[in-house]
């Protein structure tokens, strides 16, 4: 969606158009839950606090000017329910990676899927929490760098130096010499 787009529907909602306000939620539910599903591992923890941060999204619609798009105060708002979340549970778990793995047909597969996903978990928990963020909107959610200089109002190239310094610190981590 581009920015005139995300304008007239946020125009459109804050008027109280129901069909505009669906629209919206319909375009900032998925990669909201997809990206606290990733830092959770639990469906039900994501489900509740995706519907946390739309709700809080939905107040402030009438309160917070959105210049284009909604999705830097939407990815933030995520980030901090997480955090608090946490903060409350004093656990912090990376369980469950969005990574395409191979169907497990046996149980080696299956400990192999699993010792994958630890080692990745393992290397992405060493990466500052703002190159994960990075990598995450890179890798699962396929935002170029622009994008994601958008969401996290960063410079284009801020970020792009950030996301070259945490894939170089993954090769390092994943093979090191």
């Amino acid at each position: 969606m581009d920015a005139h787009e995300w304008k007239d529907l946020i125009q459109k909602a804050t008027t109280g158009n129901v069909p505009a306000e669906e629209q919206l939620f319909t375009a900032l539910y998925r990669p909201v839950w997809r990206y606290l599903m990733r830092r959770t591992a639990d469906v039900n923890l994501a489900n509740d606090l995706t519907q946390d941060v739309l709700l809080k999204w939905h107040q402030a619609l009438g309160r917070i000017e959105f210049h284009d798009s909604p999705l830097p105060y939407v990815f933030t708002t995520a980030r901090n329910a997480l955090i608090d979340h946490r903060r409350k549970k004093k656990t912090i778990s990376l369980e469950s990676l969005d990574v395409d793995m191979p169907d497990p047909q046996n149980e080696q597969v299956r400990a192999a899927d699993k010792e994958t996903r630890a080692e990745i978990e393992q290397v992405l928990l060493r990466l500052h929490p703002l190159e994960q963020l990075i990598i995450e909107l890179y890798v699962y959610e396929s935002h170029s760098a622009k994008e994601i200089a958008h969401i996290l109002k960063k410079s284009e190239a801020s970020v792009r130096q950030i996301k070259h310094r945490a894939l170089e610190k993954i090769r390092n981590l994943i093979n090191p010499q």
